[in-house]
């Protein structure tokens, strides 16, 4: 429960991939515009460890901290749009439409 202040993430691995989330945005929507897709798969790769450390060491869904809950859910929802913007990630699975 929140005591009227501002509400701090407490786990290390929510705090370091919001952290990575908001150094690697930039330089990312920047090769993507330029066309640089490699860049931007480097830059996807780069997400990997921080976004496993997330799942494996967070609680998402956190009943007793409906703060954390909606912090944690506003990271994964940044981590989606910032992977979605320019990629269809089905296609990294062969599962996207064939559209001719």
């Amino acid at each position: 429960a929140s005591d009227g202040g501002a509400w701090v993430e407490s786990e290390p691995a929510a705090v370091g991939l919001a952290g990575e989330l908001a150094r690697l945005a930039g330089p990312m929507l920047r090769s993507a515009e330029a066309k640089r897709y490699r860049e931007v798969v480097e830059t996807i790769a780069e997400l990997v460890g921080p976004v496993d450390r997330f799942f494996a060491e967070v609680l998402v869904i956190d009943l007793e901290r409906p703060d954390a809950t909606l912090h944690r859910r506003a990271i994964l929802a940044e981590l989606r749009v910032l992977l979605t913007r320019y990629f269809d990630i089905r296609e990294l699975a062969g599962q996207a439409d064939r559209r001719s």
